[in-house]
This record gives structure tokens, sequence and C-alpha cells, in this order.
């Protein structure tokens, strides 16, 4: 942590860096603390330097557990690596996983977590100064994990272009998932009206709802 502390007060002078502090930690419990290029897209490799001179490595990231960085505002965020995947249309109880893990960020973690996978508008050089807004991404997907289920499954998707969600619907998905543990969810979902900024009480509404 002392590491992540230190690379964030040089943050300034990695303004126009598409890497940025932060720590790796491996399956087998070993950590590495450097800068990490900005996760772009379901990743098979993470792009890692120990500093800005050095030689950029690329993990698998089978071999990866988790990692926690910086984002361009200097805000630290968590990651994760974890099978995705989406309901199936005809037989919407099962599911569609992919083979391999991708790496997600955890936008809340709770009894369920709500996990997201940005894709960036193409190379940020020289573009960092745009902060967190919508400017930087094309779209990002948002997953759910129920519990201890070693998935996260696909909630929609959100695109610069477009003013309303793709792909599943979050309310038909939620009712796919929870109609006989929690049918009141997705009533509560509808009342609250989120917007794709706010996915995180997304979190707080099952805790309340869901006993």
């Amino acid at each position: 942590m002392k590491k992540i502390l230190l690379l964030l007060m040089l943050m300034p002078f990695m303004a126009f860096a598409e890497f940025y502090p932060g720590t790796i930690t491996f399956n087998n419990g070993a950590t590495k603390t450097g800068l990490i290029e900005e996760p772009s897209g379901k990743l098979s490799k993470l792009k890692f330097k120990a500093d800005e001179k050095a030689k950029e490595e690329k993990f698998k990231t089978e071999e990866i557990k988790s990692f926690q960085m910086a984002n361009a505002d200097g805000v630290t965020e968590d990651y994760v690596t974890i099978i995705l995947g989406n309901n199936k249309i005809l037989n919407p109880k099962s599911f569609n996983l992919d083979s391999k893990k991708s790496v997600a960020r955890i936008i809340k973690k709770g009894r369920i977590t709500i996990y997201g996978v940005r894709f960036l508008k193409g190379s940020l050089s020289g573009n960092s100064m745009a902060g967190m807004n919508n400017t930087r991404y094309q779209s990002e997907a948002y997953y759910m994990q129920r519990g201890d289920e070693d998935f996260a499954f696909a909630i929609g998707i959100w695109q610069s272009d477009l003013n309303f969600m793709t792909g599943f619907n979050l309310y038909q998905v939620v009712d796919f998932n929870f109609k006989e543990t929690c049918p009141q969810f997705v009533e509560e979902l509808k009342k609250a009206d989120l917007k794709n900024t706010e996915f995180a009480r997304i979190v707080d509404i099952y805790e309340a709802t869901c006993k």
C-alpha cells in the first residue's frame, strides 16, 4: 500500500501516460507494484511496467487474482479476474459462459457484486486530462455476480453514441435470475430507474429488499 501511495504522488508527472500506478496480486500470492496499463475490453493479458523506463511485461489474466490501480483522476479502483457470460435467450435459467477469465472492475461488492468492463476510445495518449467522463470511453459492459458463484452474467451495455442501454435489459435479466428467490427485487429496481453511473445502488437495493 505504501508503494501505491508513493506512486500516486508521481501522478502529475505521468499525466499523459496510458499506464497508471498499481499493484497486481497473482494466484500464488505474489505481488508486483509499478505501472499498469488501463484495461480495455475483455483482456487475455495485462500490461505492466516496473517504472516509466522499464521494459513492458505481459501477464496472462489466468495468472492474476486481482489488482488495484489508480485511474486517470488518481482514484484507486479494484479489479478482479472472473469468468463472464450471459443468460441464454432460449433457456434463460442457463448461461453461456466464456472459456477464460476476463478483467473486470468492481463497481460495488456485497451479497451480490456489480462489475464493469470498459472499452476505451482508441489510444489515450495526450488525452488523459479528459478525466473519468464519458469522452474517454466507447462503451462499458456491466455484469452481476450472485453470492459465491464463480462467474458474473451480463446485465446491459452502455454506449457513448446511445442514450439507452443495449444488450439484455437490466429488469429482464434480474427477473430471469431472481424471480424465484426475490421477485420484489426487479420491482424496486424499476422504481429506482437507475442510470448506468448509479449502478452501485443495485447492490444497496438488493441488500434492502432481499433477505
